[in-house]
């Protein structure tokens, strides 16, 4: 009796850090500082748990190795009265639900708790939001567990506004990492605004003026930007989804590296797919292709300090020398199937090319003894015969012979230049 009396004693001036004969237990026969105290408890906070929960365990580790050492016991005693011990706490505890946090701002802040993953810093820092929410690192050696993914993704810096209008004038507010959800800014002026990363879902900004803005990273939903202005303004790696915005005051604001800039336009191109303006859509077609164009041209050339660390390869510059050359093909070719003046350009040029290959294997002609008037003549007919061979149709008795391979090359080049003329007229007139 005296031993497990003494026991006891031992273990209350343990875990409550103070002499145990002068403290009595209560009726569950746990010492006051492991019985919950319901004021207190009640207008507590988390991070006073978890500071009680602390003390608690690193007190409760101690006691079979103590007890050990002072009073013979077997193992299966020591680990009994471990989970008795936890246990009792943690029901007492659950009893007594926790406020919230911003009650208690004045409490006094827990000590940082370090599992080898994750790292709490004693003092929570106040998000945009207005929450008292600890900012969480991970240790980048070692993967996280679901739990502490999820304490991590809870913690959130972005603030929401619903609802609402802006002033007739904004200058140089920021707004970053801002979600607005059908808000109305009609006929407002926004100077030096920053948008980075925003999320603007049915906002109204129709007559809108924005100078000098920083739409990095943001997200257009369901937008009205009609008869807007933008001037000077960014929109790297901003995307649009079902929202109506002037192609001309966005063309007039597109990124500066080429790369971006080609993203930006895909993005650009279904959008205006999204709210059926096809004439827009052809129009950053054409100016994807360009940058992209443009892009592989500076890439292999290494015009830059960055192609210059992103290619150091010779052969990242042969790819990009051998696209460059396929972007310029079909460039010069059709226009990347926008332009069929192009094609019929390209066309023109063949037959005249053909004509003079015609012209110089004739054998009743001699350079050194026609003259140039007869020179003429003789190619206008080699044209023609060319012409006709291209077109299938039989040529004169008088027109000078087309030699075989050529006219197999005029057969073969006649059906694939009238496929991609069939298409690019279709791409130049078609609605849909």
């Amino acid at each position: 009796m005296q031993s497990a009396r003494a026991l006891r004693e031992w273990q209350r001036s343990t875990l409550t850090g103070r002499s145990a004969p002068n403290k009595p237990h209560d009726r569950f026969g746990t010492t006051p500082a492991l019985a919950p105290n319901r004021s207190s408890t009640r207008c507590g906070s988390a991070a006073n748990f978890t500071a009680s929960l602390n003390n608690i365990y690193r007190s409760v580790t101690l006691v079979p190795v103590r007890i050990s050492s002072c009073f013979p016991a077997s193992r299966a005693t020591l680990s009994g009265l471990h989970v008795v011990i936890i246990c009792r706490y943690a029901i007492a505890s659950h009893k007594c639900p926790m406020s919230n946090p911003r009650e208690n701002a004045a409490d006094s802040v827990p000590e940082p708790v370090t599992n080898g993953q994750i790292h709490v810093q004693p003092t929570p820092d106040l998000n945009l939001a207005g929450d008292r929410r600890p900012l969480v690192k991970f240790d980048s050696n070692s993967p996280a567990t679901y739990e502490e993914a999820f304490e991590s993704l809870k913690t959130s810096s972005r603030k929401k506004c619903e609802g609402g209008a802006f002033p007739k004038h904004v200058i140089g507010v920021n707004f970053t990492s801002h979600d607005f959800t059908n808000i109305s800014a009609k006929d407002v002026i926004f100077e030096a605004c920053n948008f980075q990363f925003c999320i603007f879902n049915g906002a109204y900004f129709r007559k809108a003026q924005f100078k000098n803005c920083d739409f990095t990273g943001a997200k257009f939903k369901d937008c009205n930007f009609r008869d807007c202005i933008l001037s000077g303004s960014k929109f790297n790696y901003a995307q649009f989804n079902n929202t109506l915005i002037s192609t001309k005051e966005l063309l007039l604001n597109l990124p500066a590296w080429l790369n971006v800039r080609r993203e930006f336009m895909m993005s650009l191109r279904k959008n205006s797919e999204s709210v059926g303006d096809v004439e827009s859509a052809k129009i950053f077609i054409r100016e994807e292709l360009k940058a992209a164009r443009k892009y592989c041209q500076e890439g292999w050339r290494h015009q830059g300090a960055y192609y210059k660390e992103k290619y150091p390869k010779i052969s990242n510059r042969a790819i990009l020398f051998a696209q460059s050359i396929g972007y310029g093909l079909d460039w010069w070719f059709w226009g990347h199937g926008e332009y069929p003046a192009k094609l019929g350009r390209f066309i023109l040029i063949a037959l005249l090319l053909s004509g003079a290959i015609t012209l110089a294997f004739d054998n009743h002609i001699s350079l050194d003894m026609t003259p140039v008037s007869a020179f003429l003549r003789n190619y206008g007919l080699s044209t023609v015969a060319a012409t006709c061979t291209f077109l299938g149709v039989s040529a004169d008795v008088g027109l000078p012979v087309v030699p075989e391979p050529l006219r197999i090359a005029l057969v073969l080049f006649r059906y694939i230049a009238l496929g991609f003329f069939t298409s690019s007229l279709f791409r130049r007139l078609s609605r849909r």
